[in-house]
């Protein structure tokens, strides 16, 4: 949880959009791509 306020005071002194924080969009698709490729690994050990 540190870790995330550090990144958003950061973002906030840098005068940058903090859209890109608060939209999970981005993690949710590498998640299912992360997950997609996992699974097709896992099959072509069978």
């Amino acid at each position: 949880m540190s870790k995330f306020m550090a990144y958003l005071i950061e973002t906030l002194n840098h005068d940058q959009s903090l859209s890109h924080l608060i939209d999970p969009s981005d993690k949710i698709h590498n998640l299912i791509k992360r997950q997609t490729l996992m699974t097709d690994s896992s099959a072509n050990l069978v």
